[in-house]
């Protein structure tokens, strides 16, 4: 509960910063409906400000955010941001999918991997993030050497000191600060630049630290106002830069009770809120805890999890087999049941092994990758148990000759290759839909990939769905029904509260 009320009042302040008028009460400010935003690991919502306010990307000086350009207003303006490159220095993401996929790795692919999971080394915050980045690099030379000398068991706990000595730093706002605090020598026109009051305070329980100063304009003085904090390992801040007049309608609008009724439901279940309600369900292979959206149906049916209210209907789906991976541990799973005796139910699973390495696999790749299983099914029952293990085995190995599937290289308005396109092939008709736009986010229960999708002709008609190689399955989460406007905010809420077991 604590987190959670750490998360209201964090990005309540975030909310509140864009609800600025033109000298009008806080009643007569119109807002837009409450947006989130995903420019790191800890989700942000708030409540845009009215169509006065122009909207234009933030992307400037290492931010990923949005800003609010007052129209007619001189240079007013409001920006709400995260520090891209701070987040981006953070190395756990990438050390547990490496973790994660490292069976399924060609030799060059998990080089490849050890090297995009190194921590930067280069002009760091603090001699606590210098040492940690010095010991992850430390524990991935280890693993490369293990790896190469044949040792994967020694390279796999190499991986795990690395991801450990990650998880060790978290950065502060102290250590933050001296690099993004208005420091007018460091601008294009120091001149401009007057320094006021400012202070430490606090968001919540949280440590902020804010600034009111002043920019010289040909116009006027404007106030410029920043607030700055960090909350799982992301660092944002506020800004405001404006008249006094609004300034003070600024201020009572932080101050008033009525602050959380602007902050969407979403950020009861942003990352780092605890969540209310949870429940288990498994889901084909994997063991999910969630909370169930207030109000509507839930229908549990295995692998398919349905939730649905009036029109609108979200489905949680286990695709199956997401990597070669995921086909290693079904074909391992069918030798057992072979082992026990059940020969007639080995047969059945390996005939029904479907997954997205096939997906991207030639009809030759394919038909090489089945060969040796053909040879024993030939035989019509009369292959024996040394047939049958020795057919495995070559299943086994001739998965590593099936194509890599991972979500890199998509390409905007395009079918993407990697198992989002299998999920997207799974779930909707490909042949009508195109993909819109699609990003990956950092979530607790592991790195999804975001996707929109729209009619390849007429661009309308959008749907929505995420999903995480998750041990090797495909876990996808989809607006089955329901305009995409409505149904995207429940959406959201059920996406950032799964939790899935290791």
């Amino acid at each position: 509960m604590l987190a959670r009320r750490r998360s209201l009042s964090i990005l309540g302040l975030t909310t509140l910063a864009a609800v600025i008028g033109c000298g009008h009460d806080a009643a007569e400010t119109l807002l837009q409906p409450p947006e989130t935003f995903s420019w790191c690991a800890q989700p942000i919502s708030f409540s845009p400000p009215s169509s006065r306010w122009r909207r234009e990307a933030e992307s400037s000086g290492g931010l990923q955010g949005v800003r609010f350009v007052l129209q007619g207003g001189g240079g007013q303006c409001v920006t709400v941001a995260a520090f891209r490159v701070l987040a981006e220095r953070d190395r756990r993401a990438a050390l547990q999918t490496l973790i994660r996929q490292a069976d399924s790795l060609s030799r060059r692919e998990f080089l490849d991997k050890v090297s995009l999971a190194r921590a930067r080394t280069d002009d760091p915050l603090s001699e606590e993030e210098a040492a940690a980045a010095l010991a992850i690099n430390a524990a991935l030379d280890r693993a490369v050497s293990d790896y190469l000398s044949g040792s994967p068991r020694f390279a796999s706990a190499d991986l795990d000191e690395a991801l450990q000595a990650a998880s060790s730093y978290e950065p502060t706002l102290a250590e933050l600060l001296p690099r993004v605090r208005l420091r007018p020598e460091r601008m294009l026109e120091p001149g401009r630049w007057r320094l006021g009051y400012q202070r430490d305070t606090t968001i919540g329980d949280l440590a902020a630290f804010a600034s009111d100063d002043t920019l010289i304009t040909p116009e006027r003085p404007l106030l410029y106002r920043q607030v700055f904090w960090v909350v799982n390992r992301c660092a944002f801040k506020v800004t405001y830069q404006g008249t006094p007049e609004n300034r003070e309608t600024f201020d009572r609008l932080v101050g008033s009770a009525d602050a959380v009724a602007f902050v969407s439901l979403l950020l009861a279940t942003a990352q780092g809120c605890s969540h209310p309600g949870l429940q288990g369900v498994r889901v084909g292979h994997h063991d999910v805890r969630l909370v169930s959206p207030a109000g509507w149906e839930h229908l549990d049916h295995g692998r398919e999890q349905i939730f649905r209210r009036g029109e609108m209907v979200l489905v949680l789906e286990d695709l199956g087999p997401a990597t070669r991976e995921g086909l290693v541990r079904e074909l391992r799973d069918a030798r057992r049941i072979a082992d026990q005796g059940r020969i007639e139910d080995a047969f059945s699973r390996v005939r029904d092994l479907t997954g997205a390495p096939f997906f991207l696999a030639s009809s030759h790749q394919e038909a090489e990758f089945w060969r040796p299983w053909n040879e024993v099914a030939a035989l019509h029952g009369g292959a024996s148990r040394r047939d049958i293990d020795q057919a495995f085995e070559a299943l086994i190995e001739n998965t590593s000759f099936l194509p890599p599937v991972t979500p890199d290289g998509w390409a905007a308005y395009a079918l993407p290759e990697g198992w989002a396109a299998y999920a997207l092939h799974r779930t909707m008709d490909t042949r009508r839909r195109q993909i819109a736009r699609q990003a990956r986010r950092t979530l607790p229960s592991g790195e999804w990939v975001d996707v929109d999708t729209w009619d390849r002709v007429t661009h309308l008609d959008r749907h929505r769905l995420a999903c995480l190689d998750h041990r090797g399955y495909l876990l996808v989460l989809a607006i089955d029904r329901g305009p995409v406007e409505r149904a995207a905010p429940v959406f959201e809420a059920l996406l950032t509260s799964i939790e899935v077991a290791p």
